[in-house]
């Protein structure tokens, strides 16, 4: 009989809680959500790039599209990729780099200060052939991405993007479009 009491008595008071709890406005979880962002970003140990460490670092990252220049001066990361012509989905996958990049070099380096990029269209041979001939190469995208402006979410959010870009990501990222990137988008 005692303990059947007992389970009453445990029963009453966790329904209480439960039924207080519930009367607790929402707490605002935004503070812990971005905590969260910022460990999913964070590396264990953050990369201090170099002109001795650029090409190690910069081939590690997984790109759609191929490395045609870098050039790094004064913590400024400077890169070129360039695509084919013939690529029948190009924006979901120069997005994808832009993630890739943007996410190493603002979040997995401590000296990078800004990203300039720049996306080439160039002839279907060109492109594969990896020729240096820039003649007949076209600009689609240039990115200009600052440490301070760029949070986590914002990165996160390029991810999601699955090719179309939001006004909001064009001002953080500082993106320029060329009317070779809307022609590409209907081919």
């Amino acid at each position: 009989m005692r303990y059947l009491v007992r389970i009453f008595l445990v029963t009453i008071i966790s329904a209480g809680v439960a039924w207080l709890l519930s009367m607790l406005p929402p707490l605002e979880l935004t503070q812990t959500l971005k905590e969260r962002v910022m460990t999913t970003f964070s590396m264990e140990r953050q990369v201090v790039l170099a002109d001795e460490n650029l090409v190690d670092y910069l081939s590690r990252i997984p790109l759609h599209l191929r490395m045609d220049k870098v050039d790094w001066d004064h913590s400024v990361l400077y890169i070129d990729l360039i695509m084919s012509a013939d690529d029948p989905a190009p924006h979901p996958r120069i997005l994808d780099d832009l993630y890739e990049i943007a996410e190493f070099s603002l979040f997995g380096t401590e000296n990078v200060k800004e990203v300039m990029l720049r996306v080439n269209e160039a002839p279907m041979e060109q492109a594969e052939a990896g020729s240096r001939t820039h003649s007949q190469e076209q600009l689609l995208l240039a990115v200009d991405a600052r440490r301070g402006e760029i949070t986590a979410e914002d990165i996160i959010q390029l991810r999601r993007s699955e090719g179309k870009v939001d006004p909001q990501s064009i001002k953080k990222f500082k993106m320029v479009f060329t009317d070779q990137w809307y022609e590409a988008a209907v081919r």
